[in-house]
């Protein structure tokens, strides 16, 4: 049933396949590029978000082991929400730092497949969508990124 009644769109869809391989093709040094620089900005962003965590995991730890030596069970217990809630903010910020990059790469493709779509003689579209993507667009990409 589905196949008979998407017949008619199989040429169409295949038309619109062909002309985006064309545009990837003629652009797939400046999306790798992008790709495997946001590659690396994630990673860096990984590895300061460990060392964040450590340090409060770390600095968590010794405020609860000063509060066993007190034996206060009301400063301990508010100790622990507010390090159980610094641990949901770190966690948020690390889905949220890598949305972001994610977020930078999507958009710099689409902007560089419509430069290359509307505007086929301009040079270097990547970076131009790479620009874009980190200067105007850049707070729209984090809002989005945050409610994703």
């Amino acid at each position: 049933w589905y196949l008979l009644s998407v017949r008619n769109s199989i040429p169409f869809a295949s038309a619109v396949l062909a002309t985006a391989c064309t545009g990837i093709k003629q652009n797939y040094v400046g999306f790798l590029a992008t790709a495997y620089t946001a590659l690396v900005v994630q990673l860096g962003w990984f590895i300061m978000w460990a060392i964040a965590f450590y340090g409060i995991a770390t600095l968590s730890a010794g405020n609860d082991a000063a509060n066993n030596n007190y034996h206060n069970t009301n400063d301990d217990d508010n100790s622990k929400s507010i390090s159980g809630f610094v641990f949901f903010l770190l966690l948020v910020s690390l889905y949220w730092g890598v949305q972001v990059v994610e977020a930078v790469v999507e958009t710099t493709v689409a902007g560089s497949m419509a430069c290359w779509w509307f505007q086929p003689q301009r040079e270097a579209p990547v970076r131009g969508a790479l620009f874009r993507s980190l200067t105007s667009s850049f707070g729209s990409i984090c809002l989005g990124s945050l409610i994703v």
